[in-house]
C-alpha cells in the first residue's frame, strides 16, 4: 500500500503539468516568452462576409449566426492544428470572451494593397509582356461642396489591422507569455461572378483569410490574404471546415514561417498534406 501511495506522489507533478497544459489550450501561462509560441486571435463576427449562408444553413440545418460561430470556429482551428507542429499556440477562442472583446476594442481594421506573392515572382518582363484589362476592385464615395464623388479602386487589397491601444501588446504578453501573434482578420465567402458559366450564372465560389503577423510586442510583421475555390457541388460544411480550411492554413504558414522562425521541413510536411 505505501509503495502504491509512493508511486502517486511521484506521478501527482506530472499529472497537474498535463492539466495546465490542457486547460490553458495552448502552451503554460508564463511571464517569459516561448522561443517560438503563437497567439491565435480569431476574427470578430464584423468581419465575416458571405454570400453562401442560406446554402451553408440548409445542409447544415442551421440559422446563419450559427454558422458564421461555427466556421470562426473551425477556422481557427485549423490554423492552431498547422502551426501546433512547429510551434506552441494558445487559441484564444478557447478562452474568456472579455480577452477578445479588450483586443477588438484595442485595434483598428483597415484595407491596405495586396500584391500576390506569386505575381512578385514573375519577371519584370514577363508582367509587363501580359496584358491585362483594367480591373475594379471596389469604389470608395466622397463629398466634395455638396457632391457625391466615387472612385474607383484599381488594386488588390486586404483587411490589415493596427495595434491602437499601446498597452495592449504589453498586456497580452505578460498574461500568455507568447512570441508572435496571429489576427485572423476577415472571412469572405464570395461567388466568382468573373468566371461565371451558364445562361444563369452558374458560380464556383472563393473562399478568402485575410491575417496579419505581429511581435509580441506589437510590431508587424507580415500580412496578405489566402483565397481557395469552392465549386458549387461542394457548398457543404464539412468540405468548407476540412478540406478547404485545411489548405488556407497551410498556405498562411508557409507565407508567415519565415518571420516565425519554424522549422522549413515542417512546413513543407504541412502544405503537402
Amino acid at each position: 500500500m505505501k509503495k502504491v501511495l509512493f508511486a502517486l506522489l511521484l506521478c501527482l507533478p506530472i499529472l497537474l503539468c498535463a492539466q495546465d497544459f490542457t486547460m490553458s489550450g495552448g502552451f503554460a501561462d508564463t511571464q517569459t516568452p516561448q522561443e517560438t509560441s503563437l497567439l491565435i486571435i480569431p476574427f470578430h463576427s464584423n468581419y465575416y462576409i458571405s454570400e453562401i449562408d442560406a446554402l451553408l444553413a440548409r445542409e447544415a440545418d442551421l440559422d446563419a449566426i450559427m454558422v458564421r460561430r461555427k466556421l470562426r470556429q473551425y477556422l481557427t482551428q485549423a490554423l492552431d492544428k498547422q502551426f501546433a507542429d512547429s510551434m506552441d499556440t494558445r487559441n484564444l477562442l478557447l478562452g474568456e470572451t472579455s480577452t477578445l472583446d479588450y483586443i477588438y476594442n484595442g485595434v483598428s481594421f483597415n484595407y491596405e494593397q495586396y500584391q500576390d506573392p506569386k505575381q512578385e515572382e514573375k519577371s519584370w518582363l514577363k508582367r509587363k509582356l501580359e496584358k491585362k484589362e483594367d480591373k475594379i476592385y471596389g469604389t470608395t464615395s466622397s463629398r466634395n461642396q455638396g457632391q457625391l464623388k466615387e472612385e474607383h479602386i484599381s488594386y488588390d487589397r486586404f483587411m490589415s489591422v493596427d495595434i491602437g491601444n499601446e498597452g495592449m501588446a504589453e498586456y497580452l504578453r505578460d498574461e500568455f507569455g507568447h512570441s508572435h501573434m496571429l489576427f485572423i482578420n476577415e472571412l469572405d465567402l464570395r461567388r466568382d461572378i468573373e468566371k461565371a458559366s451558364g445562361a444563369y450564372g452558374d458560380y464556383d465560389y472563393l473562399v478568402t483569410v485575410h491575417y496579419s503577423v505581429f511581435e509580441s510586442d506589437g510590431s508587424p510583421l507580415c500580412g496578405g490574404k489566402v483565397t481557395e475555390r469552392l465549386s458549387k457541388s461542394e457548398t457543404d460544411m464539412r468540405q468548407l471546415t476540412h478540406s478547404t480550411f485545411d489548405n488556407i492554413a497551410s498556405q498562411i504558414i508557409s507565407e508567415a514561417y519565415v518571420y516565425l522562425g519554424t522549422v522549413e521541413s515542417i512546413v513543407d510536411e504541412a502544405v503537402e498534406e
